[in-house]
């Protein structure tokens, strides 16, 4: 599988991240564009590559120290950062989760899990087109943290491994899932990575559910995702009883099991 390692040229984090990974696997699989890296609509463009990882900065208010991964789409009508209302595209649960287990593991090496938190986030921003697989790995939450070379090492160690698998298509297997409930970080489903070998592809969280999400927008949380998924974790307070009907007939015509937790 030939991926490609894309950042913004704009973004601080993902310009440090890909000198460093440049340096390890050249400059033809690692490049940067000038739009915003929400706006990665014509990456299919680029033939060649069966998929792409986006090294990128990630921002909060909270200005927590995190290291993430993520997939993309806009879950409910409102885009509000790039992509179309409504619209997923397609996930790497296999990848998302090989990432965030190396993303703890170096970070633990290193001293910094006291420091940083190291989660998944729930899917959101664009592009939401793309249908080949894409993955965010980003280095939050403020400048201070997105111009740490010691981060842009870590991550860059992290995407040339997940490299070197892909090429030889030797990720590691685990149980292909989506998930439903926790926050914007979703530590939780994160905890079934870390412990049980559970990975994830797109992620709804309880905000979203309660705005309601469209069956158009759960269809394609079940399709799109690279490889397929087996199972769908569900916390057990995130959505009422019609909401986890509608889970369990979705899930049921897939052919895949749901699991609260």
């Amino acid at each position: 599988m030939k991926m490609l390692y894309v950042y913004s040229e704009k973004d601080l984090a993902g310009i440090g991240i890909a000198r460093k990974l440049k340096k390890m696997l050249g400059e033809e699989l690692v490049r940067g564009f000038p739009q915003s890296v929400v706006e990665f609509e014509f990456l299919e463009e680029i033939g060649g590559y069966d998929g792409f990882i986006v090294l990128s900065k990630h921002r909060s208010e909270s200005k927590i120290p995190s290291l993430t991964v993520h997939s993309t789409g806009n879950l409910l009508k409102q885009a509000l950062l790039g992509g179309k209302g409504e619209e997923l595209s397609v996930s790497f649960p296999r990848l998302n989760g090989f990432l965030l287990k190396k993303l703890k593991e170096k970070a633990e090496s290193r001293n910094l899990l006291g420091e940083f938190k190291v989660s998944y986030e729930a899917t959101h921003h664009g592009p939401s087109s793309l249908t080949k697989p894409i993955s965010f790995i980003e280095i939050g939450s403020d400048e201070e943290m997105w111009k740490r070379e010691d981060l842009h090492e870590l991550v860059a160690e992290v995407i040339f491994e997940a490299h070197l698998l892909l090429t030889e298509n030797k990720l590691p297997i685990c149980e292909k899932s989506i998930g439903f409930g926790g926050g914007h970080y979703s530590e939780r489903h994160s905890e079934l990575t870390f412990d049980r070998d559970v990975c994830f592809g797109h992620i709804a969280p309880k905000y979203a559910l309660k705005e309601g999400i469209s069956e158009k927008v759960l269809l394609q949380m079940f399709d799109k995702n690279y490889e397929g998924i087996e199972a769908v974790y569900v916390e057990k307070k995130a959505g009422n009883r019609s909401f986890k009907d509608t889970i369990e007939r979705f899930a049921q015509s897939k052919k895949v099991r749901v699991v609260y937790f």
